[in-house]
């Protein structure tokens, strides 16, 4: 189930209370005696929050509950464009995520998928390097290499050529 607002997630925390523009109530994550989840709508119209206690977030709050975190209300396309990056060993690292505001501003955050199956929003550690860099490095030789500057150039590059693929 899509919980759209804070006001809708507080049904889901025991004890919830409303302040002035925020509420708090139990967290989830923890065995918490006292409230601790401190949660409200953020600038992007979704819940944001964390616990004081345990520090846990707001994403992995609604996974514990079993529900499904809003995409952004309006202010950014629904599509958002994923790039998955790779170290110099071919080994996957992190995926940038860009949502385009319909005034042409965008946003960027990263996602890193862990073992287990969950996402992990930060940015990965270390050197980023090339986007697409395992087919570069898998190109046979002889063959002719582009390079473009940003993603959205390479995948301009990807889609009007067969160069990396």
């Amino acid at each position: 189930m899509i919980v759209n607002t804070a006001a809708e997630l507080a049904q889901y925390i025991k004890n919830s209370k409303k302040y002035e523009n925020y509420y708090m109530g139990q967290c989830v994550l923890h065995d918490d005696k006292h409230p601790s989840f401190k949660f409200w709508d953020g600038d992007d119209g979704r819940p944001a929050g964390y616990c004081l206690a345990c520090g846990g977030k707001i994403r992995a709050t609604f996974d514990k509950l079993g529900l499904e975190y809003p995409s952004a209300k309006g202010k950014y396309t629904p599509e958002a464009i994923k790039y998955r990056y790779y170290n110099e060993l071919g080994s996957y690292i992190g995926t940038k995520v860009v949502s385009h505001k319909p005034d042409g501003s965008k946003k960027i955050h990263w996602e890193i998928e862990s073992q287990n199956g969950q996402v992990i929003y930060k940015q990965p550690k270390g050197e980023l390097l090339l986007f697409n860099l395992p087919n570069l490095a898998n190109t046979p030789e002889g063959k002719t290499v582009y390079v473009a500057e940003g993603e959205k150039k390479t995948r301009l590059l990807l889609a009007t050529t067969e160069c990396l693929q």
